[in-house]
Parts: structure tokens; C-alpha cells; sequence
């Protein structure tokens, strides 16, 4: 995955992605009334470097359906957030700087 000039720590996005799961599990509605991208983004960064394998990571991570995800790693990459290519799945600097901005202090 590219790398940013600043570092978010391991606890951080541990934490970050636990508050997400949080809020879409609200009220047992998550399949309707918010969408796991974020939690996405963080799963990557988490295991970032593991290849293509690391979507059995983002999977066990947010608690989705394989179909699910892939399917939004679709969107994302059309987003712009993600690259994916016959390896790996690389963050872009626009995602990386999503993420710190939304797990800054």
C-alpha cells in the first residue's frame, strides 16, 4: 500500500474500526442504514501488505459476506479510494488521508 508522511497506530484503527462496527450494528440494522466503506478503508490499512488474501482479513474484520465486500471494494475503487490489481490492494494517498483525518486525536 502507498505510505503517507504520518504514522496512525495499530491501536488507532484497531479502535476506529471497532467504533464502526459499533454504529452499523446499531439496533440490528446495519444492512440497511449505514454502509461499511469506512470500515473498509480501515481493514486494509490494518493488514495492508498481505496481497489479495487480506480480503479473508477485511471479511473477518467487519463481520460482511465475501460478495459484500468485494462489492464495495468495487465502489471504492471506482472512488478512487483503493487500487486493485492480479496482488494486491493498495490504498491511494486520498484514502490514506481520509483515514488520518478521521482517526486524528
Amino acid at each position: 500500500m502507498e505510505h503517507s508522511g504520518s504514522f496512525i497506530s495499530k491501536n488507532t484503527i484497531d479502535s476506529s474500526l471497532q467504533a464502526a462496527r459499533a454504529r452499523r450494528a446499531f439496533a440490528g440494522c446495519q444492512d440497511i442504514f449505514v454502509d461499511p466503506a469506512f470500515e473498509i478503508l480501515l481493514s486494509l490499512r490494518l493488514y495492508q501488505g498481505k496481497s489479495l488474501d487480506c480480503i479473508d482479513y477485511v471479511v473477518h474484520a467487519i463481520d460482511l459476506p465475501n460478495v459484500n465486500v468485494i462489492r464495495w471494494l468495487t465502489i471504492l475503487q471506482s472512488a478512487g479510494l483503493i487500487v486493485r490489481d492480479a496482488e494486491t490492494i493498495r490504498l491511494t494517498g486520498r484514502a490514506l488521508s481520509i483515514l488520518e483525518i478521521a482517526t486524528a486525536p
